[in-house]
């Protein structure tokens, strides 16, 4: 199960607004009760990065709420070990866009799959580092992306969030089902976050209704 975040309720940074501890959304548009809830063959494990733990603009953890059964790690830095899960599967992948390209058949048995979430150079340190994703085969998903689900602006063209990559990692290794419902609970928590955002800046009301 996923560890507890670090931060308290109220406390998700750059803002005082009192925050869902599910999806992080302010309480009174809270959108837990649209995300998907999702059993899976595939062993997902997410090892966020220090800088990434308590940011309203992560997508990575939004995955734990959608698949209770996935892991959630936080990652210490150099001489900090990992504790990994005891896991039941004997295929590891990591998701990263240095791997070959995943296949359905990697799919054929399940399988555990590691995903270091952060910035691209935060998350090539992790690979770097981390034994287990330097002991894991090195996977990576293609595009199209439409339309495209992520809170912050990508650096650099055809870069998307850790959340809509492992949907779509998930949906090769499990069935286009599962992406479907894995992209449908992001886009609920993406459009109200930017929602939130457009209104904050005009100076307007914060979303007065979730509907």
């Amino acid at each position: 199960m996923s560890k507890p975040l670090t931060k308290p309720r109220g406390a998700i940074r750059g803002t005082r607004l009192p925050r869902c501890t599910g999806c992080r959304l302010p309480e009174r548009v809270c959108a837990c009760a649209l995300l998907p809830k999702l059993e899976l063959a595939t062993e997902l494990v997410v090892v966020m990065h220090p800088a990434e733990v308590g940011k309203a603009s992560c997508t990575g953890w939004l995955l734990s709420r959608m698949i209770p059964l996935a892991h959630t790690l936080h990652y210490g830095g150099r001489h900090t070990p990992l504790e990994a899960p005891p896991g039941r599967s004997r295929t590891d992948l990591v998701l990263h866009p240095s791997g070959r390209l995943l296949r359905e058949a990697d799919g054929a048995e399940p399988c555990r799959l590691w995903v270091p979430d952060g910035s691209w150079r935060q998350t090539r340190r992790m690979m770097q580092r981390i034994e287990q994703l330097q002991r894991a085969e090195a996977v990576s998903v293609d595009g199209p992306f439409e339309p495209p689900l992520a809170i912050r602006r990508p650096p650099k063209p055809g870069h998307v969030s850790t959340g809509e990559a492992v949907a779509r990692a998930l949906g090769v290794l499990e069935g286009a089902a599962v992406e479907q419902q894995l992209r449908a609970g992001l886009s609920v928590v993406v459009e109200r976050t930017l929602q939130l955002r457009r209104e904050g800046k005009r100076g307007g009301p914060l979303l007065a209704s979730a509907d």
